[in-house]
């Protein structure tokens, strides 16, 4: 890790995430609890009738996170969505139990349903189902985690830049060109949800991209095609809608998809505060937003307010309430010290909790400079002779598993595990060879966004063109975390099927020939990055477990 680590105060998220799941840190869960809890405890406060149940109900959903990420799950940047989304889960199970008479009568209504039943299946297990219907949801799941976080931040919290600089560990600049890319990014990953609901249709894919370009630009004339399209098809149809309310409104769209239930008072709340000028500060002593005033006749109204714990006696006394419900392990501790909670992270914790995905920061320090490779030959290997790799010490893997393209089956591999600078990877007939075998890295400690992929067998790790050109190689390179172009970022879909982009989340590893792959075509089995035309499952890959739970790690580290 770069030295010289900022005081837990003045860190991002991330970083104190990091130090949390270290065991060594307790100060940064505390200021965690001071950055997030009046927004978790304003929203636990329309779930509940009292302002005690509420900081009960706050104070639990704190605890279960904390015991996630301890776990080695939970969040990684975007704590604020993740905390509101297991306040509303935790509700939706005490409704089930003992403790409803606690809930407020909307959050009741809201549990039972139109049957009116108050049991789980009515409750959660529909929650759960209507979260499955939601491709604003599953879109914004998908994203990096620091996507996420600049979107609820900057767009549904409306918070000020300098704000959610401290936050990311950004610059100001960095918060506006972050914020467009996941506006972007998100308008991608809806499209992407919304044409793997559409069951491969063809006519459905090939008017994808012209949906995202129609919405836009709403004001613009349709293509005749689309036009045509979207008369006679009504789930592109309804996709473009959607499409069109998340580019115009994005702040209001979002609390609303994901966390299902009171996302709307969340909306006005934020625009209370910014019509007054008064957006709260993260951390040290934050503002208080200014409260609605709740209309009696309204259904579910209620304000939603942050009150004021900033720093001081009173939030010190909540975290320490916080600190004391988890089971913490001492600074000794080596692991996490306690099972992954009951409800979490597959119950209580939104499902992007298997393996967080972090942007990193623009300008972080490696550890190292950054060596430039030969430029790669189309043939596979440099246009200078390979040059073979001298023995370097070898940093333990944080997991071991096979890559193979979702298109193919086929595996991943370093052809005839030759140590040498500049050969490219490609695809082969899975074979158990020690060349088909990946080291996943995470050279910045707890940083999931910034992941090496070594090959056990050489030792060296992959690396991209640095370019947006399409079909541009991948080859292996001596290790390097100081250099960009070998950092991947890790989307995954259910832990164990995920993709690999570049920094820019722009280029996505896979086959050179995707199309052909995809299609059971004859085509080149080189690995290349292109971008990631109609989400092609030559651009998925498939781990042979979900990445991170330990459990590979130590099979790898095991005497053979």
């Amino acid at each position: 890790m770069p030295h010289g680590r900022p005081r837990p105060a003045d860190a991002p998220d991330h970083e104190l995430t990091a130090r949390i799941r270290s065991g060594a840190d307790q100060e940064a869960a505390a200021v965690l609890y001071e950055r997030h809890g009046p927004s978790v405890l304003a929203y636990a406060r329309g779930c509940c009738r009292s302002a005690h149940t509420a900081e009960d109900l706050a104070s639990e959903a704190f605890a279960r996170t904390l015991e996630a990420v301890r776990a080695g799950h939970g969040p990684h940047a975007a704590w604020r969505p993740y905390l509101l989304t297991v306040v509303r889960r935790t509700a939706a199970e005490w409704a089930a139990s003992e403790r409803r008479t606690v809930l407020s009568e909307d959050f009741e209504r809201w549990c039972d349903g139109p049957s009116g039943a108050a049991d789980a299946a009515s409750a959660e297990d529909r929650a759960l189902r209507d979260e499955d219907r939601r491709l604003v949801l599953h879109g914004f799941r998908s994203l990096p985690e620091r996507w996420q976080a600049v979107l609820w931040y900057a767009e549904v919290d409306r918070e000020p830049a300098g704000t959610v600089a401290r936050l990311l560990g950004l610059s100001r600049s960095g918060v506006a060109s972050l914020t467009a890319r996941a506006r972007e990014g998100l308008r991608e990953a809806y499209l992407a949800a919304h044409l793997r609901r559409t069951g491969g249709d063809e006519e459905c894919r090939r008017y994808g991209s012209l949906l995202a370009a129609a919405a836009r630009r709403p004001e613009a004339r349709a293509k005749r095609a689309l036009a045509a399209h979207l008369d006679t098809c009504p789930a592109c149809r309804r996709a473009m809608a959607e499409l069109t309310d998340l580019n115009e409104r994005i702040g209001a769209v979002l609390p609303v998809a994901v966390l299902l239930w009171g996302g709307e008072r969340l909306v006005s709340g934020a625009a209370a505060t910014a019509a007054a000028g008064g957006a709260g500060t993260a951390g040290g002593g934050a503002a208080v937003p200014a409260v609605p005033v709740p209309d009696p006749t309204a259904v579910g109204s209620w304000p939603v307010k942050a009150l004021p714990w900033g720093a001081g006696a009173a939030a010190a006394a909540v975290a320490a309430l916080w600190l004391a419900a988890a089971p913490w392990g001492g600074p000794d501790s080596d692991g996490p010290g306690v099972a992954a909670p009951t409800a979490a992270p597959s119950a209580a914790a939104p499902p992007s909790d298997r393996v967080p995905r972090a942007v990193p920061p623009p300008a972080s320090p490696g550890p190292t400079g950054s060596t430039p490779a030969a430029a790669p030959a189309p043939g596979g290997t440099a246009t200078e002779p390979p040059v073979r790799a001298a023995a370097e010490p070898v940093p333990a893997p944080h997991d071991r598993t096979r890559l193979r393209i979702a298109a193919t089956g086929r595996c991943v591999e370093i052809p005839d595990a030759e140590p040498a600078y500049g050969v490219q990877a490609r695809e082969a007939t899975c074979d158990g060879s020690a060349g088909q075998q990946w080291d996943v890295l995470m050279p910045y400690e707890g940083d999931r966004g910034r992941l090496q992929v070594r090959n056990t067998a050489t030792g060296l790790c992959l690396r991209n063109s640095g370019t947006t050109k399409d079909r541009e190689p991948v080859v292996q390179h001596r290790c390097d975390a100081g250099d960009r172009r070998q950092l991947w970022w890790l989307y995954t879909e259910d832990g164990t099927v995920g993709s690999l982009w570049d920094q820019d989340v722009v280029m996505i590893l896979g086959l050179a020939d995707w199309y052909e792959g995809e299609k059971g075509l004859p085509h080149s089995p080189r690995l290349a990055t292109n971008h990631n035309y109609y989400n092609s499952s030559s651009f998925r890959l498939l781990f042979d477990g979900v990445l991170f739970d330990g459990r590979m790690a130590e099979a790898a580290e095991r005497p053979s």
